[in-house]
């Protein structure tokens, strides 16, 4: 017994819950099919027998029976009578399920970024199943944990603060399990060995900040929220925005951060925006200069809403800038100016990259960086002609 307590201390799952909880076949079956995934044992190639892994976990044989005949059942092993138990090939072990875990699935970025990778999972013919970690850590190592005797493969927009990760995220890059990170990054030291699809949220915000200086704008409000300044992707926004202004000689003097509350996270804080709108306007210079410019669409809509509510005109008194494009927002009464992410194809190529890596055992990284389109509408000032400028 001293045996099968080491390898499940030395299995990268939580493996104290499953020496109390689980039986003792599932902790057999569980250590075979790590072994069989670190490609311990090798396609075509027979495993110990019966009377060895007795020997080597101190159980039953009743007990590896069962821990076998289920790895049969989900075709990850296969007997050939006389000879013993073999492990399937790659193409049989596969489930045809892919797991997706997003913040949530209502929230309208997330919701096409999914849109995306299911097309593209349906045509190769898998499955998917979908989670909503909520922002958490220990709902998305929770998922992981669950998911991960069940699925081929994850696309993950994972949560991270700076370079925290989950423990469930920090399990897959050390088994080489296959995933691919899509909308950002944790800043981590191996994320070069890691696959991701993301947008490049820098020259996005540095092209949309050259824009508003090109068109009398001189002061800057950048409006996100506080957990934000913890996450990368913001501050390459951020570092765009600089590093424009720094061009053109105008002082950091000139731009402010300010934070919004976080109580309305499902729609992408629309609400908290709303409710900060008259803190944020009194920030702005009344002479038509200054440009609010948000970390997401949503900020900007709940700000433009405020404001509305204030007969504050925009963009005459204040500019206001979004950034993904999320939706048509010609129904609320406004079209924004603001810098189109092409979540659809981040969610396939995402897809993609999965699937290549799930079916062929590509351990090469791939890391794909998508150029996004600033959206030029009438939130801001234009001396120019209305354009879309691919950047």
């Amino acid at each position: 017994m001293i045996k099968i307590i080491y390898e499940l201390v030395r299995s990268t799952y939580n493996m104290k819950k499953l020496i109390v909880f689980d039986p003792k076949y599932k902790q057999v079956k569980q250590i075979l099919r790590e072994r069989i995934q670190l490609g311990i044992y090798k396609e075509d190639q027979p495993i110990p027998s019966e009377y060895q892994l007795m020997q080597e976990f101190g159980v039953s044989r009743h007990t590896i029976l069962k821990a076998l005949s289920e790895l049969m059942g989900e075709n990850i092993i296969y007997r050939i009578h006389g000879k013993g138990t073999f492990v399937s090939s790659r193409k049989k072990r596969l489930k045809k399920r892919v797991g997706i875990i997003v913040y949530h699935s209502e929230n309208i970025y997330f919701s096409k970024i999914i849109k995306g990778a299911e097309g593209y999972i349906r045509e190769k013919n898998y499955n998917l199943i979908l989670c909503n970690s909520l922002g958490s850590f220990e709902n998305e190592t929770g998922y992981i944990e669950r998911l991960i005797s069940e699925v081929d493969g994850f696309i993950i927009s994972s949560q991270y603060e700076k370079d925290i990760i989950s423990e469930g995220l920090q399990k897959l890059i050390e088994d080489g399990f296959p995933f691919v990170l899509v909308s950002h990054t944790p800043e981590i030291k191996k994320i070069d060995k890691i696959d991701f699809v993301v947008p490049d949220y820098f020259t996005g915000m540095y092209k949309l900040v050259n824009h508003l200086l090109e068109n009398d704008y001189c002061n800057f409000i950048f409006v996100t929220v506080k957990t934000g300044l913890k996450r990368k992707e913001i501050w390459e926004r951020i570092n765009g925005l600089k590093a424009a202004l720094k061009e053109k000689g105008i002082s950091e003097k000139n731009l402010r951060i300010f934070t919004i509350t976080e109580n309305d996270p499902i729609n992408g804080y629309m609400e908290d925006a709303l409710n900060n709108s008259t803190k944020i306007f009194e920030l702005v210079k009344n002479d038509g200069k200054t440009c609010i410019v948000c970390s997401y669409d949503t900020i900007a809509i709940g700000i433009i809403t405020g404001l509305r509510d204030r007969n504050i005109k925009i963009p005459e008194t204040v500019g206001i800038t979004g950034f993904d494009d999320i939706r048509p927002l010609s129904n609320l009464g406004f079209k924004l100016t603001t810098v189109s992410i092409p979540l659809e194809e981040m969610g396939r190529k995402a897809a993609e990259l999965l699937i290549e890596k799930i079916e062929t055992e590509n351990t090469q990284p791939k890391q794909i960086i998508l150029p996004t389109t600033l959206k030029i509408r009438r939130t801001t000032k234009l001396e120019k002609k209305w354009e879309e400028v691919r950047i």
